[in-house]
């Protein structure tokens, strides 16, 4: 059986991080400082979910032809609760230098729901930033050479009403 997302967004047990949440001694808290986060296998998720990371990568490759093959096999989920400052100025981690170095990092493709929010980005510290609004159903998606890009996640805006 594949493990639907939404059955895991918000589970906890004492001393065991699942969903967004973890329990601690304090009561039901974000298991990742300013945000929550959980990792599944993108064969972990509902199989409709697959299809749509497809289909949206599928359609930008139509409009920019140096995104590399996809190769998605993991899923990050964030939740950014009104009050979070987002994640720092950052670069992925996780991808293989010589890639990065190549130009052909691994794709990512994110999905926004929920509430809107401001992404930056740039290429390096001393240059003024690149913004955008994500509303929710938004995907945005770097690869190949604009895969090492330094990242912000900020500004979540609560309450929007999506018509």
């Amino acid at each position: 059986d594949k493990v639907s997302t939404q059955s895991t967004w918000g589970d906890t047990q004492e001393n065991k991080t699942q969903g967004f949440y973890k329990m601690t001694s304090q009561g039901r808290v974000l298991n990742s400082s300013e945000r929550g986060s959980f990792v599944l296998l993108l064969d972990q998720c509902n199989e409709q979910f697959s299809i749509i990371c497809n289909q949206q990568y599928q359609l930008a490759t139509q409009s920019c032809r140096s995104l590399p093959p996809p190769q998605f096999d993991v899923c990050v989920f964030n939740y950014y609760p009104s009050n979070s400052r987002g994640i720092h100025w950052h670069r992925d981690g996780d991808e293989f230098y010589d890639k990065l170095k190549q130009g052909s990092g691994r794709p990512v493709l994110s999905i926004s729901c929920g509430d809107a929010c401001t992404f930056q980005w740039k290429n390096h510290d001393h240059e003024a930033a690149n913004v955008v609004r994500l509303e929710s159903g938004d995907v945005l998606i770097f690869g190949g050479p604009s895969r090492s890009i330094l990242k912000l996640d900020y500004s979540t805006f609560s309450n929007v009403i999506i018509t």
